[in-house]
C-alpha cells in the first residue's frame, strides 16, 4: 500500500474515528464516577481548549490522549499519594494549557500525535518534569 493510498484512506475514515474517540472520551469519564482527579483533568482540558480557541482544530483523539494520560500518569498517582493540593493542581492545569498552546503552534488539526510532540517539546518548562524528572 502506498503512502497516498494510506492518506486517502485516513481522510475518508477520519469522521468515523472522531466519533469513536469522542465516545471513548465520554465512556472513560462515565466509567470513573466520582473520580475527582479525573474531573480536574477533564475541566483543565476543556477550559484550555476554550481559552485558546482550539475547538475547531482539536481532534477527539487528542482530547482522549490528554485525559487518559494525565489522569493515569499524573493526577491519580499524585492524589493517591496525598500530594494533589490546590497549588499543584493550578500548576498542572497550566501545564495542560502550555501543552495545547505548543501543539497549536503548528497549522492544521491538533491530533494525539501533535499533543505528544508538544509535550516532549515543552517538557522542560512543565511542572510535570519536576514531579517525575526523567
Amino acid at each position: 500500500m502506498t503512502t497516498a493510498t494510506l492518506e486517502a484512506r485516513a481522510s475518508r475514515t477520519q469522521p468515523e474515528f472522531e466519533t469513536i474517540f469522542e465516545g471513548l472520551y465520554k465512556a472513560y469519564l462515565e466509567a470513573h464516577p466520582g473520580d475527582e482527579p479525573l474531573q480536574w483533568i477533564a475541566e483543565a482540558v476543556d477550559h484550555s481548549i476554550a481559552e485558546l480557541g482550539l475547538e475547531q482544530r482539536i481532534r477527539w483523539d487528542a482530547r482522549h490522549f490528554l485525559l487518559v494520560n494525565l489522569h493515569q500518569v499524573v493526577a491519580l498517582p499524585m492524589d493517591r499519594a496525598g500530594r494533589m493540593d490546590g497549588d499543584l493542581w493550578n500548576l498542572l492545569r497550566n501545564d495542560v494549557k502550555v501543552i495545547l498552546a505548543k501543539a497549536a503552534e503548528k497549522p492544521g488539526e491538533i491530533s494525539a500525535h501533535s499533543v505528544l510532540d508538544a509535550t516532549a517539546g515543552a517538557y522542560g518548562s512543565l511542572v510535570l518534569c519536576y514531579i517525575w524528572p526523567f
